[in-house]
């Protein structure tokens, strides 16, 4: 009689096949847990300028009437009359583009970022809330 040791190759490679079927079935899931997690992480990002516009807004009565297409230019100028910062602003590093548009000569605003994920998800935003689209 021979005494087995260890596995067959047929046993190593049925082993092999199921562990490539559950990473099939992972895979997705997993991909689609990191793209909510980037878009919700773009929403999160977007309502702390809402925040600080909101400030903005109450300190002089209206909103920037400036264009903004970075992070950097709208940050510099959401400063309270005493020049200093309303709140730590993000650094946009959950989106990929970042546009502020005045509407009326700063009576409303319109926010729109691009969300990191796969999709590239739009988000905007105004006084009233944030959407993703």
């Amino acid at each position: 009689m021979r005494k087995q040791r260890g596995f067959t190759l047929v046993e190593l490679l049925v082993v092999i096949v199921v562990l490539g079927i559950i990473a099939l079935i992972a895979m997705p899931r997993f991909l689609e847990a990191r793209d909510r997690a980037s878009v919700t992480s773009a929403v999160a990002d977007v309502d702390h300028f809402r925040k600080a516009l909101a400030v903005y807004e109450v300190d002089y009565g209206t909103f920037p009437a400036s264009n903004f297409g970075s992070v950097a230019g709208i940050a510099g100028a959401l400063v309270d009359p005493s020049g200093n910062d309303y709140m730590i602003l993000p650094d946009g590093q959950n989106f990929t583009a970042f546009t502020y548009t005045p509407i009326n000569n700063g009576e409303s605003y319109q926010i729109e970022v691009t969300a990191t994920d796969h999709r590239s998800t739009p988000v905007t935003a105004d006084p009233m809330g944030t959407a993703v689209q």
